[in-house]
């Protein structure tokens, strides 16, 4: 290697081990969040998300008040003439 290209590594490896000092405080400087401990108005509404939502919801099936009939029984006008001929 030459004079030139031994310089150049050398001064790479000297910024990278530069860098790699320069995260390492920033990084260890960094403190944790405090953990905050939860307020009553938070519990509650957890308490109230966890609760049943069927209790509250009515039913809301739109054929329930639908008359049962069949429009095949009143549109067919042979209905009573067929007779068996095996009975």
């Amino acid at each position: 290697m030459t004079s030139h290209q031994t310089k150049v590594l050398l001064a790479l490896l000297v910024a990278a081990a530069l860098l790699a000092v320069i995260s390492y405080v920033i990084v260890s400087r960094r403190t944790a969040p405090e953990a905050v401990a939860p307020s009553d108005a938070a519990e509650n509404a957890i308490e109230s998300l966890s609760e049943s939502p069927t209790v509250d919801v009515p039913s809301a099936n739109p054929l329930d008040a639908v008359p049962n009939v069949n429009p095949i029984e009143r549109a067919n006008p042979f209905s009573n003439v067929y007779e068996n001929p095996f009975e």
